[in-house]
């Protein structure tokens, strides 16, 4: 069954250029982990905030998403990224790509993403991408 979860985020809309579809599936892919991953009957907070900054003279997007589940064990941090790590106690185990996909999604864009959450507080993913997409130069031969 569903677990109730409540979204909330900014009201000041950021405009960027991004593949719609693809970060879609990003924050699909986080929501989807939040909701599993909360295994208690407390309702489920995500929270999505969005912040314009500058770096090195670009502007770009800083994107903060939290919730109030159990968190990612700090040894599992950068793992969680790598294709076919999954790490879901007493649950049944994934196929351990989404997270993998979600970064891959976030560097095709020229972001970053972090897991810079605390155990047992929920996760705190953060994500930089710059405003305007710069499709990167093919390497295939």
């Amino acid at each position: 069954p569903d677990k109730n979860w409540k979204l909330c985020y900014g009201t000041s809309p950021v405009e960027v250029d991004l593949d719609g579809l693809l970060i879609k599936g990003v924050f699909g892919e986080l929501i989807q982990d939040a909701k599993t991953m909360k295994q208690n009957d407390d309702a489920l907070n995500i929270a999505i905030d969005v912040k314009p900054y500058e770096r090195d003279g670009e502007r770009w997007i800083s994107i903060r998403f939290t919730d109030n589940g159990p968190g990612v064990p700090s040894e599992n941090k950068e793992k969680i990224f790598e294709p076919m790590f999954s790490h879901r106690p007493g649950l049944k185990t994934s196929t351990g790509l989404g997270l993998y996909q979600v970064r891959q999604t976030i560097l095709a864009h020229s972001g970053e993403i972090s897991e810079q959450g605390r155990e047992g507080e929920g996760v705190c993913f953060l994500i930089d991408i710059p405003v305007t997409y710069k499709k990167k130069e093919s390497t295939d031969v």
